[in-house]
């Protein structure tokens, strides 16, 4: 039962040092923090692991950082989402690759593995038979919010599910073979909502109430929510 993580160096103070400690003390097993420079501070059940030695993760910033380059934006790389004297995140290739490459390096140890944004907090003991329910039988266990992306704060992923390598064989093929460029938006949203399309993988939908219209945080009103906080957007710099 696995929990996985990424931040920056400038985001420890901020929430990630608060999110390891939390964690630490309430998810029933390890911690995996994929990172750009160790920290200094370690934490009960929390391993590091440094992004440059996920396979494939340098040479996919390394494209978009120089593939990307565009004239308008005065040296930045439209894959960055900067173009036109703007920023818009939905074009932010590379900050949203980050958590995805440690995915594909966590999945590597098998069983169910959990995606966790680093500005979120646990607020109480959290339980292996809590998580394995949340799965139902099948494949994933996500917050899908219909008519809109699904929202990738929380993420399970069950290995060992029968659907999972097809699930994965296209989740890889976005970022492998350059098909996030040819989506509505180029974070790991859309990468997700794509690969759970092509793969037809079963999925239990965790924010099964929320509709459009409705906040974007979908976790505060689900049972995930009673056992983890996601400060979602600006309630990052607030919390």
């Amino acid at each position: 039962m696995i929990g996985v993580t990424s931040f920056a160096p400038k985001h420890w103070d901020v929430y990630a040092r608060k999110m390891l400690e939390s964690f630490s003390k309430h998810w029933p097993g390890e911690i995996i923090a994929y990172v750009d420079e160790i920290p200094d501070e370690d934490f009960p059940k929390v391993t590091y692991k440094l992004l440059r030695k996920v396979h494939g993760h340098d040479q996919f910033v390394s494209y978009c950082l120089t593939a990307g380059k565009d004239r308008p934006s005065k040296g930045d790389s439209i894959f960055t989402g900067r173009f036109h004297g703007g920023y818009s995140y939905t074009y932010d290739a590379v900050r949203f690759c980050h958590k995805v490459f440690a995915q594909f390096d966590a999945f590597k140890n098998g069983g169910k593995v959990f995606w966790i944004d680093a500005d979120s907090v646990a607020l109480d003991q959290i339980t292996k038979k809590f998580l394995d329910g949340l799965f139902d039988g099948k494949c994933l266990a996500i917050f899908d919010r219909p008519g809109f992306y699904t929202e990738t704060g929380f993420v399970g992923f069950d290995t060992e599910h029968p659907s999972f390598k097809k699930f994965l064989d296209e989740y890889i093929k976005v970022y492998q073979k350059g098909t996030l460029f040819t989506l509505e938006g180029w974070h790991d949203c859309y990468a997700l909502d794509h690969a759970i399309k092509l793969s037809g993988c079963s999925y239990t939908n965790l924010g099964k109430e929320w509709k459009k219209g409705d906040k974007l945080e979908v976790m505060d009103d689900s049972t995930v929510g009673l056992y983890i906080k996601h400060f979602k957007g600006n309630q990052k710099w607030q919390s």
